[in-house]
């Protein structure tokens, strides 16, 4: 695959549940090594779109490519075994199990399918890690449901990344956080990405999704509004009416 390919391509995806269309012909692709993000209102269909792609519910039309190959029919499994890996916006964490026991889980769900299986030894050091990368390895012997928030979020990311993915999908890594949490988690994401995975992100907090992105797409009632650099999408006027708001017409960094 060449720089210029897109590492996941979305072709006319709806989502209905009854006669409401949650996702609606969406339309977009994700390039290699980048940081796309996607907003808009409460009810947009973000987070749908999130299960479609990973395949929690199968759309009821269109298709989803994941370098080169169409995963919208492929099991949840085999989709993480390819390189797709998420988080989800509320922690979904095994809570009776350590942080390491969480981590070991994500390192043999994302086990290739064929040729060599995974050691033991070497599912140790997946483990270890991505424990270190996230910054938990001093909790690694701590039961799940007792992490506060902030370490819940660092736990599902390193679980997604202890699959070795090439695409991750991150469900509001910074919702709830306080601001330094929230600075710790952003600059978590460029080092990530940093280490060429391409990262689809979902965020309300317009500041750490418009400093994080290299493109963003804005969601309403399920559809595409727009499409751009953050610069692009905070000055459309489809955007400011029915997300934004006029103070985010200037784009600013935290």
């Amino acid at each position: 695959m060449t720089l210029r390919e897109p590492i996941l391509v979305a072709k006319k995806v709806s989502k209905y549940f009854g006669s409401m269309a949650a996702v609606k012909d969406l339309d977009f692709h994700v390039l290699p090594a980048e940081i796309y993000g996607i907003a808009g209102p409460n009810g947009a269909g973000k987070t749908t779109l999130f299960n479609v792609i990973s395949h929690v519910f199968p759309p009821d039309s269109g298709q989803v490519m994941f370098d080169g190959e169409y995963i919208h029919r492929l099991s949840l499994n085999r989709i993480y075994q390819l390189g797709l890996a998420r988080t989800f916006q509320i922690p979904a964490l095994f809570k009776t199990l350590t942080v390491y026991q969480n981590v070991l889980v994500g390192a043999t769900f994302g086990e290739p399918k064929k040729g060599s299986k995974v050691s033991k030894h070497e599912k140790e050091q997946i483990v270890g890690e991505a424990l270190r990368f996230v910054g938990l390895s001093d909790k690694r012997s701590v039961v799940a449901e007792q992490l506060a928030l902030m370490d819940r979020k660092l736990l599902m990311i390193a679980s997604a990344l202890a699959t070795k993915p090439k695409l991750l999908m991150l469900d509001e890594p910074v919702a709830g956080l306080s601001k330094p949490e929230a600075v710790h988690v952003i600059d978590l994401i460029r080092k990530i990405n940093s280490q060429r995975v391409t990262v689809i992100l979902i965020e309300h907090i317009m500041e750490a999704l418009m400093s994080l992105s290299n493109r963003v797409m804005i969601m309403h009632h399920g559809e595409k509004i727009s499409e751009g650099t953050p610069a692009e999408v905070a000055q459309d006027e489809k955007v400011i009416q029915a997300y934004l708001g006029e103070k985010y017409s200037q784009p600013t960094k935290p």
